[in-house]
């Protein structure tokens, strides 16, 4: 039996939280802000959407300036986590990390946030969804 569907998209770049409102959920992004954040996949059709965490990205964003607050790392933090078809992340993949403490603590997070789901040619779909945060210690 085949598995869940699964969007033919790869990533292009990495989720930066500049580029979209914090606090919006999927739903309250406009078309424009939607439209940016398909950008961020290879190849990705118009009528398909990307996972999005279903409180909106200060979810994740939020807590990792907490975290940063205590651990205060200097670097890229790259993550992918792996979205199923019911909006549960299965796994994550660092790609890169300022510590080994930052990455235990962004991975927790991003396995524990809830997730819309992506959409495939109109059906609930398995996809990657990055993040990307650059820190710094000023």
């Amino acid at each position: 039996r085949p598995g869940p569907a699964r969007a033919r998209s790869v990533i292009r770049g990495l989720v930066r939280p500049m580029h979209l409102p914090m606090d919006a959920t999927y739903d309250q992004l406009t078309e424009k802000q939607r439209t940016f954040l398909r950008g961020y996949y290879v190849d990705m059709p118009a009528s398909d959407d990307p996972p999005y965490p279903i409180d909106g990205l200060i979810s994740i964003f939020g807590a990792l300036v907490s975290a940063q607050a205590k651990l205060l790392v200097t670097g890229p933090l790259s993550l992918q986590a792996t979205v199923d078809s019911n909006g549960i992340v299965q796994s994550v993949l660092a790609v890169g990390s300022p510590s080994e403490a930052m990455t235990k603590f962004a991975t927790s997070l991003l396995l524990v946030t809830k997730f819309k789901p992506a959409r495939c040619g109109g059906t609930a779909c398995v996809m990657e969804f990055p993040v990307y945060v650059e820190f710094t210690t000023n």
